[in-house]
């Protein structure tokens, strides 16, 4: 079997076996802990895995904020990382502007429905405007259905603290595939 060009992270408290598989058309990644107390998360990249790109603004659920973004995510097979960068800024009717700026992307998945629309989604470590010390995660999701996007293309995001808790200001409401906000202005492009 050909080994495949891909990097399997893996970060436990207690692990006493992982095995990594790469398969020729996937890559299933298996960590068995033998203990109560252990933790573990796995993520694995394919180098071939290709890349996503948008920008554009949508109003945010339920108002008539005008919420702007911005990003690029794509595997670097050189650095065997997720490389890029996400940029989200809420206007709030009140005259308050939420900004969540990305410092660090961890994860990059890509794919396509029946239907034919792609999607990806993409994680990562942020700074927060309303609290630039603190420790923020987020989770995007987006989805490609036409060139060019306006009025098409939808886009989904939660931010969570330090502590795991949601950050409402800057969350769209579970569950992502049925929470999308369609693009106003922009376009999404998932290349694979």
């Amino acid at each position: 079997m050909k080994r495949q060009n891909m990097i399997a992270v893996v970060t436990l408290r207690v692990l006493l076996l992982v095995c990594i598989c790469v398969l020729a058309a996937s890559y299933p990644v298996a960590a068995v802990a033998v203990d109560a107390y252990s933790e573990s998360t796995s993520v694995a990249y394919s180098t071939d895995l290709g890349f996503a790109t948008g920008g554009g603004w949508f109003y945010w659920p339920e108002t008539t904020d005008k919420t702007n973004f911005g990003f690029s995510a794509r595997f670097d097979a050189v650095n065997e990382c997720v490389m890029g960068s996400f940029l989200i800024i809420r206007h709030s009717d009140s005259g308050d502007v939420y900004r969540l700026r990305s410092d660090a992307l961890f994860g990059l998945a890509l794919g396509e429905d029946s239907d034919g629309a792609g999607w990806a989604s993409f994680s990562g470590e942020a700074v927060y405007s309303q609290d630039p010390t603190g420790s923020y995660q987020f989770l995007v999701y987006v989805e490609d259905w036409n060139e060019p996007g306006s009025g098409f293309d939808a886009f989904w995001i939660e931010v969570t603290d330090g502590d795991g808790n949601i950050v409402d200001a800057m969350s769209i409401d579970r569950d992502a595939l049925d929470n999308t906000e369609i693009l106003q202005s922009g376009n999404i492009a998932v290349h694979r």
